[in-house]
């Protein structure tokens, strides 16, 4: 699961010849002025470009509120599996900023990743307070609100998530987690059986049902 946004602005800024002028202004800036560089290195990763890893890498080492490039680097640690290197990246954010959404939610997937399913619930809760329009993050809420039968959250978070758009795979998991409510309720499955079954899942595939 990829916990970063991928918000709409850093496409916009790259399309308006964003990387131009954060070129310019790295170029003109004092070696302490790091913000151009920063944006630069973020629009450089969400275009896929590999070498933009080193320059987030270096500007997270120089500057402890550089949550921008801290997110792009947590993503690329969650998508190599470096787990250890992407929750220390998500502690540091959520000290800087504790109402950005995502430190919040990448903290719940590595929960996840070691088991600890009542912690990743309630860090996706924490999540989702902040930010309820993301429909991957709320599937991944009402996943684990179902595995702790809270299933009117868990129908809440599965809802919203179509309501916000969900599509294609992510709306299939949505759909699915109301039709796995349903099989609870009608008493065909039990929480339990939900639990033991995240449980014993390989961390490395999505929790949803």
């Amino acid at each position: 699961m990829s916990t970063c946004c991928r918000c709409s602005s850093c496409g916009a800024i790259r399309s308006a010849g964003g990387d131009e002028i954060f070129e310019e202004c790295a170029r003109l800036a004092p070696p302490e002025f790091r913000w151009a560089r920063e944006w630069l290195a973020v629009s450089r990763y969400d275009a896929a470009d590999s070498s933009s890893v080193q320059d987030l890498r270096d500007i997270v080492a120089a500057d402890p509120y550089a949550t921008i490039a801290r997110e792009r680097l947590s993503d690329y640690c969650m998508s190599t599996r470096d787990i250890p290197g992407a929750e220390k990246l998500f502690k540091e954010i959520l000290a800087v900023d504790p109402d950005d959404n995502l430190p919040w939610i990448g903290l719940a997937e590595v929960a996840r990743i070691h088991h600890q399913l009542d912690e990743a619930f309630r860090l996706t809760t924490e999540a989702v307070k902040r930010w309820d329009v993301n429909p991957v993050h709320l599937v991944l809420h009402g996943t684990l609100a179902t595995q702790a039968g809270d299933l009117r959250l868990a129908e809440a978070s599965f809802r919203r998530a179509l309501a916000a758009g969900a599509d294609g795979e992510t709306a299939d998991r949505a759909r699915k987690g109301l039709a796995l409510l349903e099989q609870i309720r009608s008493g065909r499955v039990k929480v339990a059986d939900v639990r033991a079954a995240m449980m014993g899942q390989d961390p490395a595939k999505d929790p949803s049902p």
